[in-house]
């Protein structure tokens, strides 16, 4: 009886002790099933999270790229309008007035603009370079002014610098407007010779005193007279040296006192005279100087 009875409260002690372990278990399942319930709520969050995230970064990236584009067309268009302002402050005559050719040449520069390597910005300044620097709106329009935007693009020239070199030149040689495209060919003929743009307008300024002894100006000096300042220049000689004495030459060549004194000098060395004049005395040309030199 003894036996049975403490076998009885081992078996109470057992089955409470399972009883227990069962309630346990059941607990942690319940948690376990919790835990899956809410990692798998994370999950979806997170997925919803990384969507969104992703969206926002699309459209962050998007949303650049199209400000990117939008803002080119926009600096472009703010440039052109700044620049044309100044265009037109510089074509005001007295009383605030603006010259009634600026639409013509605010038209030239946004065509040499669509046209030629540049923005319309940057020929819109070509133009008021020029203007600033005493070439006429008539003379723009007339072939200064697609001149100097030519002579810009086959240098690779800033156009504000080619638009002052082009009226420098148009004074040294006393070109027409007509003439302009011609002589600016010269000049890049020139340059592909191995003489620089800056030689080439310092040797012909230099060479202005002599264009009315020559009589020629413009395109035909410029053609004829670039042979002996790309030799002189390539020979080491700066343009402006160059210039200033081949106009010397040219000048002291004319005239019957210093020919004279010239041929007496010649005459007592043996020498034959050179002889740069016509029977008239007038000075016989360049191909005759070539021909004598």
């Amino acid at each position: 009886g003894k036996e049975q009875q403490a076998l009885k409260v081992k078996i109470s002690a057992t089955t409470a002790t399972i009883d227990k372990q069962t309630e346990a278990l059941k607990r942690q399942g319940e948690m376990a099933k919790n835990v899956q319930r809410i990692t798998q709520s994370y999950d979806k969050m997170m997925g919803h999270s990384q969507a969104l995230k992703s969206a926002g970064t699309q459209a962050v990236i998007t949303g650049g790229v199209m400000a990117a584009a939008l803002s080119q067309p926009i600096k472009a268009y703010a440039a052109s309008e700044d620049a044309a302002t100044q265009l037109k402050v510089s074509m005001m005559g007295a009383g605030g007035q603006v010259a009634k050719e600026f639409e013509q040449v605010n038209a030239l520069a946004t065509n040499l603009g669509n046209r030629l390597p540049g923005s319309t910005a940057d020929f819109q300044n070509m133009m008021t370079a020029l203007q600033r620097n005493g070439i006429s709106a008539q003379s723009v329009l007339a072939g200064v002014g697609e001149s100097a935007a030519y002579l810009a693009v086959s240098l690779k020239m800033p156009t504000e610098e080619a638009a002052v070199f082009a009226a420098k030149m148009k004074g040294a040689l006393k070109a027409t407007d007509g003439e302009m495209l011609a002589v600016m060919d010269s000049i890049q003929k020139g340059f592909n010779l191995g003489v620089t743009p800056d030689a080439m307008l310092a040797g012909y300024s230099k060479l202005t005193p002599a264009l009315g002894t020559l009589r020629m100006s413009g395109d035909a000096a410029a053609k004829s007279l670039a042979p002996l300042l790309v030799q002189a220049t390539k020979m080491g000689m700066a343009g402006e040296s160059a210039g200033n004495a081949f106009q010397k030459i040219i000048r002291l060549s004319v005239g019957a006192a210093n020919n004279s004194k010239g041929m007496n000098a010649a005459k007592q060395y043996g020498v034959a005279p050179l002889k740069f004049t016509d029977d008239n005395g007038n000075f016989a040309g360049l191909q005759h100087l070539y021909k004598e030199a």
